[in-house]
């Protein structure tokens, strides 16, 4: 398979993307990246009003252990499936919260993340995917 960057290709990249003080890519241009990579449901997807709620009712589950948390007020959630397309189901699935990585660092699944304001090795979106690219479906495609 192709070599990923080496080390000196990947710091550069950060630097140029983090002095460019980018804080998001915006709607239009991670629509269009995840798109892109076959990683966005329809807008019809009944996925959708699924994933709500269930970011609803973690966010209620917090609130009733602690009604200051700051996964009510402050963090973000995500929540994700792997499937087929045309299949009935999931192959995965979670929720992530923001916070520090659970699935291993973005790193280790080929993923190069830069510092926008803050650190985001921990963002909801990318613990997702680092999620979603761990399982064996997708391992096996390394």
């Amino acid at each position: 398979g192709k070599a990923g960057p080496s080390s000196a290709e990947v710091a550069a990249y950060q630097k140029s993307v983090e002095q460019a003080d980018i804080v998001t890519l915006g709607e239009h241009w991670t629509i269009a990246f995840l798109k892109r990579f076959g990683l966005l449901c329809s807008k019809d997807d009944p996925f959708i009003p699924t994933a709500r709620q269930r970011i609803c009712d973690f966010r209620a589950e917090e609130a009733a252990k602690d009604s200051v948390s700051r996964s009510i007020f402050h963090r973000a959630q995500c929540v994700w499936q792997l499937g087929i397309d045309g299949d009935e189901g999931a192959l995965a699935d979670g929720l992530f919260e923001s916070g520090e990585p659970i699935c291993g660092a973005p790193a280790s699944h080929g993923l190069y993340v830069c510092r926008l304001r803050h650190t985001r090795e921990g963002d909801a979106e990318i613990q997702a995917l680092c999620a979603a690219l761990d399982t064996s479906v997708l391992r096996g495609g390394k």
